[in-house]
């Protein structure tokens, strides 16, 4: 499972009066793993962290990369990038071999 630090709000638009719901999802700078593909990457929480950034008791050194161990790659299928037709294929996510 993986868990993003992030906020949300509820809050009125004083022009509109429309009630707004709003969500981020806080990044940091990239993993060493994560380089590759971006410069910067979702902070994960552990599962430790939960209670104390759900009552703000942690502090901003959460707020960094990932463990280079929490997250992996495996190359799929180039169908999962077109949208439609056999989209609930289970075998769109089955590792392919680069070299084939």
């Amino acid at each position: 499972m993986l868990a993003f630090a992030g906020l949300w709000d509820h809050w009125t638009d004083p022009e509109s009066g429309d009630d707004v719901l709003s969500a981020t999802i806080i990044v940091s700078g990239a993993s060493e793993w994560m380089t590759p593909f971006h410069d910067r990457m979702p902070v994960l929480l552990t599962p430790s962290d939960f209670d104390g950034w759900l009552d703000g008791s942690l502090g901003p050194d959460v707020l960094k990369p990932a463990a280079e161990s929490a997250l992996r790659e495996w190359i799929v299928s180039k169908r999962v990038n077109r949208t439609g037709h056999c989209d609930d294929d289970p075998t769109l996510f089955d590792p392919v071999d680069e070299a084939a």
